[in-house]
């Protein structure tokens, strides 16, 4: 702050506006990082494909994409136990996963638990039907958060990005 006006009955005081621009860029930077994080986080697509050859023969390609990359996982249909729907319980509201239950352990479906119970039943019922019926030869299963994430983030890094530019202002005013 600086001394513009000093007068007997006012004094005016001017804004230090490289301080002032610095802590608008860093305000507006934590909203995209944040948003950055949401679309990274969230914003996945998994996707569960399994071929029977016989009745107890087969293998299910497991593959999670993401802005990060992809992971694929491939999961023998011996090793297929079922599928159930997790539940995460909070003082928030719950929030749903599904998850595939093999000889190896628990794979969740998606890394992050979203709302949406009936999309999440839907797919492991589809799932529990398919390792149930050996005569059933295939299934693709998916579930697609990016719908999600995407705009969600986008928002967030729109207003950082909006906050950030409003600091040139500041500083073209100095």
């Amino acid at each position: 702050m600086k001394i513009v006006e000093p007068t007997s009955d006012r004094l005016r005081l001017q804004a230090n506006n490289l301080m002032t621009a610095m802590g608008t860029v860093l305000f507006g930077s934590v909203f995209v990082v944040s948003g950055l994080a949401a679309m990274v986080v969230f914003g996945e697509l998994a996707t569960l494909t399994c071929q029977r050859v016989e009745p107890t023969q087969g293998s299910c390609q497991f593959v999670r994409s993401g802005l990060l990359g992809s992971d694929e996982t491939t999961i023998p249909l011996n090793q297929l136990q079922s599928a159930k729907v997790d539940v995460n319980e909070n003082h928030k509201g719950d929030t749903y996963r599904v998850v595939l239950l093999t000889d190896g352990g628990k794979v969740p479906f998606t890394t992050a638990w979203s709302s949406g119970a009936e999309e999440k039943q839907k797919n492991t019922d589809q799932i529990n039907a398919f390792i149930g019926n050996p005569g059933k030869t295939s299934l693709r299963v998916q579930q697609d958060d990016r719908w999600f994430a995407y705009p969600f983030g986008g928002i967030f890094i729109l207003a950082g990005g909006g906050v950030m530019l409003g600091s040139l202002r500041v500083l073209r005013t100095g």
